[in-house]
């Protein structure tokens, strides 16, 4: 069992980015382009090209394309194989070694 001392100390919100606790745009910036966060995400974020092409590229780099396989590991009871080839349809199989996905 949890005990809980209340008080009358009011709430505060604190950005662990940021060494005084204040949330900025810079240091969300700063946090998702650290080469420690991911492999790509430097060059990604960094690139020049259009926000939305950036935020779909970290998707890809993050796996959280919702291809069959995230969606099974959600509990959805669908065919996972891919409609195209019938191989398990992951965020790797959809952009690069399906026949169907290197022809279109």
């Amino acid at each position: 069992m949890s005990v809980f001392q209340f008080t009358d100390i009011p709430d505060s919100v604190i950005w662990k980015l940021e060494k005084k606790g204040t949330f900025s745009v810079k240091t969300v910036y700063n946090g998702l382009s650290r080469s420690e966060t991911g492999i790509y995400h430097k060059r990604i974020w960094k690139g020049r090209i259009p926000a939305k092409i950036k935020i779909f590229l970290w998707l890809i780099s993050n796996d959280a394309i919702l291809t069959k396989e995230n969606l099974k590991k959600r509990k959805w009871q669908g065919d996972p194989q891919c409609v195209f080839c019938d191989n398990l349809e992951t965020t790797d199989h959809l952009f690069f070694p399906c026949p169907v996905a290197k022809v279109i």
